[in-house]
């Protein structure tokens, strides 16, 4: 629990993510009340041990205000971690290779450096394609794609706002969850405010295209009586 036991950075755990490191499993959680994240070994599952934790607005986090979404990637044999943070309109990228030592490498926020979607960025997902990684963060009004191969400089791509270029089911975006059939890749995306969910062609992570959308209560999707 939050502030038992040597660990400092649960309150409001929203998410979590585990990985592991020099045979060992880890698990980092986004805390959306403590403004930062948690890291815990958690290789015996009856003993979790606190390992380290990160805040927003020191050591060097300038992105972890309501942190509420976390995922784990790898680059060149080290390991990140990618926090989405809802009250920052952005997403913070860590070093956890040395878990006791996250380090910070970057952070994007809505509005600066062609960043133009991070709004309220609630999750987010990391994919590979043609030997790069990509970010894509679920936000207010839609999703934006970052090229986040170089952890210490994510890139814009693309961004898709709900009600333009075909996109109709966006608004409150919420969740977003990436797949591959017939060697193509897509996203899929929840969004509260339409009651709904917004499929996407994400293949060229430049070029997001939309596929379909599917509504609550619409051509077979049954609204709760």
């Amino acid at each position: 629990f939050d502030g038992a036991g040597g660990f400092y950075a649960l309150r409001g755990a929203n998410d979590v993510e585990v990985f592991g490191m020099d045979g060992r499993t880890y698990g980092v959680v986004a805390s959306l009340g403590d403004d930062g994240v948690q890291i815990m070994d958690v290789t015996d599952p009856a003993r979790a041990v606190p390992v380290s934790a990160a805040f927003d607005g020191a050591g060097g986090f300038d992105a972890l205000q309501g942190a509420s979404d976390v995922e784990v990637y790898e680059v060149g044999g080290r390991t990140y971690c990618i926090v989405a943070a809802v009250d920052d309109d952005g997403v913070q990228i860590m070093d956890v290779t040395d878990p006791a030592r996250p380090v910070p490498m970057s952070a994007a926020v809505d509005g600066t450096g062609g960043f133009r979607a991070l709004s309220g960025a609630s999750d987010v997902e990391v994919f590979g394609m043609d030997g790069r990684t990509y970010g894509i963060v679920a936000t207010h009004h839609g999703v934006q794609i970052m090229d986040v191969t170089d952890p210490a400089r994510p890139v814009p791509m693309s961004a898709a706002v709900d009600g333009t270029g075909g996109f109709s089911a966006l608004s409150g975006a919420r969740d977003v969850e990436v797949y591959e059939v017939g060697g193509r890749t897509y996203g899929i995306v929840t969004a509260v405010d339409h009651d709904g969910v917004q499929i996407m062609d994400v293949t060229d992570p430049a070029r997001p295209v939309p596929v379909s959308a599917a509504f609550d209560g619409y051509r077979g999707f049954l609204r709760a009586q």
